[in-house]
């Protein structure tokens, strides 16, 4: 997957994401199970950093991983204006080798249905049990089939601010259990023209019954599963067949 061009506005597109909050969601449960805030913690997909910047900001020691180099550069930025200087590596987030282990992993957003197949998905979850200690645990989120079918569908978007037009058209593909995000930019230049671009997003359907068996199978177990990151509110299930997302959080055992 491309973000040659997305990386640029991908924090504008998802400004509606409390990313604070979120981060401290995770830190008060790390905390509850003794994990303190000079823990280390890796984030896979880090993308343009957010979390990782929020979590920092807490004290623990972050580690940031993306494939995307585009994505890295805006976030190694973002962290250079505020002098936080988490480490961060150009990485396949199913090929991960750090060569050391963490009291956390997350990864947000919905990078696991960027996953294609459910072998590389059980390749993920492999890999990542091998960075995570035996107690530590492994935070993620998913988008749900029924968001997939009832909420982008085939269905149409468009942003429009000042410098950028974007139209993001959907393709799902019930049969092939993916959905397609074709992206056209119309980017303003200093002229006052524009210039076009292209990116096209591919995310995969993943249940939570098939994430489950790839977690047990690979040293996981499956403490909360819910359709907020409400971790305050202990483990179990809260989730329903109308969720947009469903959040996990796994322990290494």
């Amino acid at each position: 997957m491309s973000y040659d061009v997305l990386a640029e506005f991908y924090d504008r597109f998802n400004s509606e994401i409390d990313y604070k909050k979120w981060a401290q969601d995770i830190s008060l449960y790390l905390q509850s199970k003794e994990i303190e805030k000079n823990a280390k913690i890796l984030d896979i997909a880090c993308g343009t950093g957010k979390m990782t910047i929020e979590l920092a900001k807490m004290g623990y020691s972050l580690t940031g991983v993306d494939l995307s180099e585009e994505m890295l550069s805006v976030a190694q930025n973002a962290m250079a204006e505020i002098s936080l200087y988490p480490t961060l590596v150009c990485q396949d987030m199913t090929c991960l080798d750090l060569a050391q282990s963490y009291d956390a992993a997350l990864c947000c957003l919905d990078s696991v249905n960027y996953i294609r197949g459910k072998d590389s998905l059980d390749g993920f979850f492999a890999r990542a049990a091998e960075h995570i200690r035996t107690g530590g645990y492994l935070f993620f989120d998913v988008n749900t089939e029924y968001k997939f079918k009832n909420i982008y569908g085939n269905n149409s978007y468009i942003y429009d601010e000042k410098d950028v037009y974007c139209v993001w058209q959907n393709f799902y593909v019930p049969r092939r259990r993916m959905c397609d995000f074709d992206l056209t930019f119309f980017i303003k230049n200093p002229d006052g023209s524009y210039r076009r671009s292209f990116e096209t997003q591919r995310e995969y359907v993943y249940t939570d019954a098939e994430l489950t068996e790839l977690l047990e199978k690979n040293g996981f177990e499956v403490v909360i599963l819910s359709a907020k990151h409400d971790f305050e509110l202990g483990e179990g299930v809260r989730v329903s067949d109308s969720d947009e997302r469903h959040y996990f959080v796994a322990r290494r055992v």
